[in-house]
């Protein structure tokens, strides 16, 4: 999925649908995700990089002294290698709001019950953190941790 967009295509997502929080491609949807785009959605237009091989002709060099070789006629010998260059292309992706299927995999699972030893554990965090953390509701009505580090602490909800 496209969570390290480029910052070009990020800025062009957000352009197109600035409620997009995580984007794939139509097929990568179906395939790794078992979740299909729903019918008539518009995709969010990116720009993807595609590689593409091309064969070349080129003169055979000796390894360490980088001298082209000869034949016994003098000639420089000839190689055929394969060059591989990175053009870009147009290409749609869909946010998930805009499939339906089989849930996505979390990385990270609510805790429900009790933790053996949850205040030593989350004095730890707190004390340990690079940014302000603050146990309590998310802010906003949002179901996932979020985090500005500029300006607001990282909410843990209570457990």
């Amino acid at each position: 999925m496209c969570r390290k967009s480029h910052g070009n295509n990020t800025m062009l997502i957000y352009m197109q649908k600035p409620d997009a929080t995580l984007v794939a491609g139509f097929n990568k949807w179906k395939d790794q995700f078992e979740r299909h785009v729903n019918r008539g959605e518009k995709g969010i237009k990116i720009i993807a990089p595609v590689m593409v091989a091309t064969r070349q002709t080129r003169e055979k060099r000796d390894p360490q002294t980088h001298a082209v070789i000869l034949d016994q006629q003098g000639q420089a010998i000839t190689e055929e290698i394969e060059v591989k260059v990175s053009h870009f292309r147009v290409a749609s992706v869909f946010d998930i709001s805009q499939t339906d299927g089989k849930p996505l995999p979390t990385l990270v699972k609510d805790l429900h019950e009790n933790v053996e030893h949850f205040d030593a554990f989350m004095e730890a965090v707190l004390r340990s953190s690079p940014v302000q953390l603050e146990i309590g509701p998310i802010k906003n009505g949002a179901d996932h941790h979020h985090c500005q580090i500029i300006k607001n602490p990282l909410f843990i909800p209570p457990v």
